[in-house]
C-alpha cells in the first residue's frame, strides 16, 4: 500500500502553528510588529531562531474619516530554511483586505480561501519544501503570517492592505513598537477630501513634511537604523460631510460623518445584567468588568437588579435590591462549561428598563438566532478576541458595544449613563433604503459607510432618548479615481453580521471573496507554482504572471475535462465496486477452512517504558518501515451501555450464537490532576479542581479527561460541563469539536453532538469524513425514543451519504464509498417504514448486506496512520496486506492520510475468540486535544433487527506505535 504522505488536506495540527481565530489570546508580543522564526519548517519542537527586519515600509491614503494602508516588509536571518511568523497588531476597526508574498522576485497577490483549507494546504507545501505563505486576522484584530523558507541571503518580503475608520474620539493610530532597530523606515500618507490636512505623529524621533502632489497632499518621512517607541497616529478632522466614492467593482459607497446630539434619559427601575460564566471568561478581565458593572449601578441607582448567570448549562436568575449583593455574588462565579445564548430563550423574566450583557458574544455550543432580549441593550466585553459581529447584531439599535480595551473604568461608566444615540435607516432621494454600517460611533461624532446612489442627497434618521429626526446630507466629493475604503468597510460588518448568523457559512465564503476581505473565517494564501493552485482547487491571484497563468489555465481545463470525465464515470466505478461487494456477500465460505497464512495472535502487553518521542518528519515517518512494537492501550471511554465502572471488564468473546461484553484494559487515569481528584474527597472535590484548572485548563485535553473521570464517577451534569469546556480554550480547533461532538453522541447528547458535527461538515467541506460522522449521528437521533423530526434526519443522513457515494474525493480516502453505501443501506429499513420510498441514492445501490459483524475504526487527527487488524478464530490476521481471510473475513481500503474509517467484514462469523487490534503507523504527537482517540464500533448482526453496537475510545499517547489490542 501507498504510505506516501497525501498532497492534498491532511489536517494536522501542529502546536508551532497556532489557531489562527485565537492567535492573539495565547500571543502577547514584546513587540509590534512581532518577527520571529522556527528551524525547518513546521518543526515539532518550536525551536526559535532570529529574525531582523531590514525594511519597513508604510504607506497610507485618507479620504475623509476612511483609511487605506500597505505595509511592505522585508526580512532576513542568519541561515537558511526558516520559517517566519510575522505579526502585527493593527489600528481599531482594521480589516484587512489584501496580502502578497515574493516568489521569484516578484510580488504575488494572495487568494482567499477556508482557514482550515488554508492552513493544511500550507503545511503540507512546508512539509514539501516549496513555498507558501499564508496569512490570518483574529477576532482581537491581530495579523499573523507564516512564510516558509527564508533564506539568509535573499530573506522574503510580505505585502499587507487594510483600511480602517478614522475615529472621531481617538483618530487612527498603528501601534508600533521594537526593540530591535529596523535598517529602512519610511511613512507616506496621502490626504484627499479634506478640508484641511490631518496631523500626523511619528513613532520615532523624526519630522516628516508635506507635499504637493495631484489632487492630494503627500506627508513624507525616512529614518535608518531606527527602533519604534510609539504609535503612528493620524488625527481626526472636523467633518460633517458626505463623501461618495467608487469601489474597484465599479459600484459606489458612502461615507458620512457626523455628531448627533445627545438627549437626556430616564434612571431604570429595574435593571437586567447577563453574565456570561462559560470557561473563556476565566482568561477575561472579570475584576474589571465588575468595576465597571458596580460604578453604573451606583451612578444609575436602579431599585432591583436581575442578575441572569448563563452558559451550556443553562440559566439561573437571581434578584437583588441591594446591588452590592449582586456584585458579591458574581465575585464567587465559577467560569466553567461552553457559551451558550439558546439557554436564555426560554428563561422567564420580568420586564426590565435597561439591559446589560456581559460575555465575548462566541457561542460555542447550540444555535444563537433565538436569543432577543426584550429590552434596551448593551454588551460589555474585556475579551481580546470578542465577536462584535454577534454582540451588534443582538444589541441591535437599541444600544452599543462597548469593549474595554484602552478604556478606563471611569470613562465606560459614562458611556453606559450616556443616552444612547443611533442611526436606524438610511434613504436616498426616492426614499428607497440603503444599506449602511456604523464604523465608528461615540459622544465625538459617527461614522457610516454603505451603499450609495451616483448622485443625490442622503436622509439619514436618528434615535435618542424617545424621539427620532433626520438629516439630509449633500455629496461634497465624488471621485473618479477609484477609493475602495468605504466598500470595504461596509463589506466587513455585512461578513460580520452573517456570521453572526448560524448557516450562513456560503454567503460569507462569497461576500469574502467578493471584497476580498479577510477575518478569522477565510484566509489569505499565496502557493509557488500553477500545480500547486491546481492541485489545491485554489484559482490563482489576478496578478498572477501571464505565462504561469496559461499554465494554470491549460492543466485547468485538462483536469476539469478529466474531472468531467471521473464524474460520469464514477457511477460505473462505484457500481462495479458494489457488485464485487455484494458478489463477496453472497459467496459461501467454509467456517472451518484453514487460513491462508496462519499467524500467531499475540495479545499486547504493556513495555517497561514508553519509548522516546519521535522527532523525524512527517516524510521520514512516511519512508520509514512498520513500527512492530506493542504499546499500552489506555482507554478513555466506557462502553456506550453499561454502567461506567473502574475494574477490567468481561472477557470479550464473539461467536455465532452469543456476544458477551469486550475485554478491556481498565480505564487508566494515569494523569497527575486524575490521580489527585482520585485521592480527594468529594466535599472538597470543587475546591480541588479549580486549583487543577489554574494548572492544568489551558488545554482541551485536560478538560476532556477530567470530564471522562466525573462521568464514570456517576457525576453526569459537572461531565458535560467540564466536557464543553474543551471548546472554549485559545488552542481550540475543528478536532476539538469532533471530539467533544464524538464524546456527546457516547454521553446520550443527540442533539449537542449534531449542532457540533454540522460545524464541522460546514467548515471542513473539502473532507467526507465529517459528513459521514454527521450522517451516522443523525440516523442515531431518528432512531432515538423521543425522536422529533425522524424522517427528516434519515433523509438528510442519507443525502449526505449519497454526496460522500457520488464525490470523487482524494484518492487517500478511496473506499469510503463502500462504508457509505453500508451505513446508507441500513437506513433506508427505517425511512421505508416512515413511508419514505425514495431517495437521492442511485436505484442500482439499494442492498442490505447483512453481517454477523461489522467493526469500524475512525480517528480523530489528520496526521496519523492506523491500520485495522483482526486476528480470527482459526489465527488468519486481516490487515491491509491480507484484506480477504479464508472464512469470509473482508477488510476496506486502507486509509493514510487521517481520520479513516476502516471496515472489516463478516457475514457469517465462525466460533471463536476474534481479536480486535490496531497497528499504529505514525501517530499526531503535537495535539493540543491531547492523545489521539481511536474509535472503534464494534456490531453484532448488523442490519438486523436484533443490531448491537458496543462504541469504545483508545488513546495513542505521544510517540504510540505498534500494535494496540482493542479487546
Amino acid at each position: 500500500m501507498n504510505r506516501i504522505a497525501s498532497f492534498l488536506f491532511i489536517t494536522a495540527i501542529v502546536a508551532s502553528l497556532p489557531n489562527p481565530a485565537n492567535a492573539d489570546v495565547a500571543r502577547t508580543p514584546q513587540s509590534n510588529p512581532s518577527l520571529v522564526a522556527r528551524a525547518h519548517g513546521v518543526d515539532a519542537q518550536g525551536t526559535r531562531r532570529k529574525l531582523h527586519l531590514s525594511k519597513l515600509s508604510i504607506d497610507v491614503h485618507v479620504r475623509g474619516s476612511v483609511a487605506r494602508t500597505a505595509i511592505t516588509a522585508q526580512f532576513a536571518g542568519d541561515e537558511d530554511d526558516l520559517e517566519a511568523d510575522f505579526s502585527l497588531d493593527l489600528p481599531e476597526g482594521a480589516v484587512v483586505t489584501g496580502y502578497a508574498l515574493d516568489i521569484d522576485d516578484r510580488m504575488i497577490d494572495g487568494v482567499l480561501a477556508d482557514l482550515p483549507k488554508a492552513r493544511e494546504v500550507y503545511q503540507d507545501k512546508v512539509r514539501q519544501g516549496i513555498d507558501p505563505g499564508f496569512a490570518t486576522v483574529s477576532r482581537a484584530n491581530a495579523f499573523t503570517t507564516h512564510v516558509y523558507p527564508v533564506r539568509a541571503k535573499t530573506g522574503r518580503t510580505i505585502r499587507l492592505n487594510f483600511v480602517a475608520p478614522i475615529h472621531a474620539h481617538a483618530g487612527w493610530a498603528l501601534p508600533l513598537l521594537s526593540v530591535d532597530k529596523v535598517a529602512n523606515v519610511s511613512v507616506s500618507v496621502r490626504a484627499e477630501s479634506s478640508k484641511s490636512l490631518p496631523k500626523i505623529s511619528l513613532p520615532f524621533g523624526h519630522s516628516g513634511q508635506w507635499q504637493k502632489g495631484r489632487g492630494e497632499e503627500v506627508f513624507v518621512a525616512k529614518a535608518n537604523n531606527i527602533s519604534f517607541a510609539s504609535a503612528l497616529r493620524i488625527q481626526p478632522l472636523d467633518s460633517n460631510s458626505l463623501v461618495i466614492s467608487k469601489h474597484a467593482s465599479g459600484k459606489y459607497f458612502f461615507q458620512l460623518s457626523d455628531k448627533f446630539p445627545l438627549t437626556s434619559g430616564n434612571a431604570p427601575d429595574r435593571l437586567r445584567v447577563y453574565w456570561d460564566r462559560s470557561r473563556s471568561r476565566r482568561d477575561q478581565a472579570i475584576q474589571a468588568e465588575l468595576l465597571v458593572l458596580e460604578g453604573y449601578v451606583k451612578e444609575a441607582r436602579p431599585k432591583v437588579v436581575d442578575i441572569v448567570t448563563f452558559n451550556s448549562a443553562g440559566a439561573t436568575v437571581q434578584s437583588f435590591v441591594n446591588p452590592s449583593d449582586a456584585i458579591a455574588m458574581l465575585r464567587n462565579t465559577t467560569y466553567r462549561g461552553a457559551t451558550s445564548f439558546s439557554v436564555l430563550e426560554a428563561t422567564k423574566l420580568l420586564a426590565a428598563d435597561q439591559c446589560l450583557l456581559f460575555s465575548d458574544g462566541v457561542a460555542t455550543i447550540d444555535d444563537r438566532d433565538g436569543f432577543k432580549p426584550n429590552c434596551a441593550l448593551t454588551a460589555i466585553t474585556s475579551a481580546m478576541d470578542a465577536d462584535v459581529g454577534y454582540l451588534k447584531r443582538v444589541v441591535s439599535t437599541t444600544g452599543d458595544v462597548l469593549a474595554m480595551k484602552d478604556k478606563s473604568t471611569k470613562q465606560l461608566i459614562a458611556q453606559l449613563s450616556r443616552p444612547i444615540v443611533r442611526v436606524v435607516e438610511v434613504r436616498d432621494q426616492n426614499n428607497a433604503r440603503l444599506p449602511f454600517s456604523v464604523v465608528s460611533h461615540g459622544e465625538q461624532g459617527t461614522v457610516l459607510v454603505g451603499e450609495a446612489p451616483t448622485s443625490g442627497p442622503l436622509f439619514v434618521e436618528f434615535r435618542g432618548g424617545r424621539g427620532s429626526s433626520t438629516r439630509r446630507y449633500e455629496a461634497t466629493f465624488v471621485s473618479s479615481r477609484v477609493f475602495s475604503g468605504e466598500g470595504e468597510l461596509w463589506a466587513s460588518q455585512r461578513i460580520a453580521d452573517l456570521a453572526a448568523q448560524d448557516g450562513k457559512l456560503n454567503e460569507v465564503r462569497a461576500l469574502s471573496k467578493r471584497y476580498s476581505i479577510a477575518s478569522p473565517a477565510m484566509a489569505f494564501l499565496v502557493l509557488e507554482s500553477p500545480r500547486d493552485y491546481l492541485m489545491a482547487n485554489i484559482e490563482p491571484p489576478k496578478n498572477y504572471p501571464s505565462e504561469a497563468r496559461k499554465e494554470y489555465r491549460e492543466a485547468r481545463a485538462e483536469y476539469d475535462a478529466e474531472m468531467q470525465q471521473a464524474r460520469t464515470e464514477r457511477i460505473d466505478e462505484v457500481l462495479a465496486s458494489w457488485d464485487e461487494l455484494k458478489q463477496w456477500w453472497n459467496t459461501e465460505f467454509d467456517a472451518a477452512a484453514k487460513p491462508k497464512k496462519r499467524q500467531r495472535a499475540v495479545v499486547a502487553a504493556a513495555p517497561a517504558s514508553a519509548p522516546p518521542q519521535s522527532t523525524m518528519r512527517l516524510e521520514d515517518l512516511r519512508r520509514s518501515s512498520r513500527a512492530t512494537s506493542l504499546e499500552e492501550v489506555v482507554v478513555t471511554a466506557s462502553l456506550i451501555r453499561g454502567t461506567p465502572q473502574e475494574a477490567a471488564l468481561p472477557v470479550s468473546v464473539i461467536s455465532a450464537d452469543k456476544v458477551t461484553n469486550i475485554e478491556l484494559a481498565p480505564w487508566n487515569p494515569d494523569r497527575p490532576y486524575l490521580k489527585t481528584l482520585n485521592a480527594t474527597a468529594e466535599k472538597n472535590r470543587d475546591a480541588v479542581l479549580r486549583t487543577l484548572e489554574e494548572s492544568h485548563g489551558d488545554l482541551p485535553a485536560f478538560y476532556l479527561d477530567v470530564a471522562e473521570w466525573f462521568y464514570r464517577t456517576g457525576c453526569r451534569s459537572e461531565a458535560m460541563e467540564l466536557l464543553l469546556s474543551a471548546l472554549e480554550l485559545s488552542t481550540s480547533n475543528a478536532e476539538t469539536i469532533a471530539v467533544v461532538a464524538d464524546r456527546l453522541l457516547r454521553y446520550s447528547q443527540l442533539d449537542r453532538a449534531i449542532w457540533l458535527y454540522e460545524q464541522n461538515a460546514a467548515s471542513l467541506e473539502y473532507l467526507p469524513q465529517p459528513r459521514r460522522v454527521l450522517a451516522t449521528a443523525l440516523i442515531k437521533r431518528a432512531q432515538a425514543q423521543n425522536a422529533k423530526h425522524p424522517k427528516k434526519d434519515l433523509l438528510r443522513a442519507v443525502q449526505l451519504l449519497n454526496e460522500i457515494v457520488m464525490t470523487n474525493w482524494n484518492g487517500d480516502y478511496d473506499g469510503i464509498e463502500l462504508i457509505a453505501l453500508m451505513d446508507a443501506n441500513a437506513a433506508l429499513p427505517l425511512l421505508r417504514k416512515a413511508g419514505v420510498t425514495k431517495t437521492a441514492l442511485d436505484p442500482r445501490l439499494i442492498d442490505l448486506l447483512d453481517v454477523d459483524l461489522r467493526v469500524v475504526i475512525q480517528w480523530n487527527t489528520g496526521d496519523t496512520d492506523v491500520d485495522l487488524w483482526i486476528d480470527e478464530p482459526s489465527g488468519e490476521r486481516v490487515m491491509y496486506s491480507n484484506a480477504k481471510s479464508a472464512v469470509g473475513g473482508r477488510l476496506s481500503n486502507d486509509m493514510t492520510s487521517g481520520y479513516g474509517p476502516e471496515e472489516y467484514l463478516l457475514r457469517r462469523a465462525p466460533t471463536g475468540k476474534y481479536q480486535i487490534r490496531l497497528n499504529v503507523y505514525a501517530a499526531d504527537s503535537i495535539n493540543p486535544n491531547g492523545a489521539t482517540v481511536v474509535t472503534a464500533h464494534l456490531i453484532r448482526d448488523y442490519g438486523r433487527a436484533t443490531q448491537r453496537e458496543e462504541t469504545i475510545d483508545l488513546e495513542l499517547k505521544a510517540g504510540d506505535e505498534g500494535e494496540k489490542l482493542v479487546g
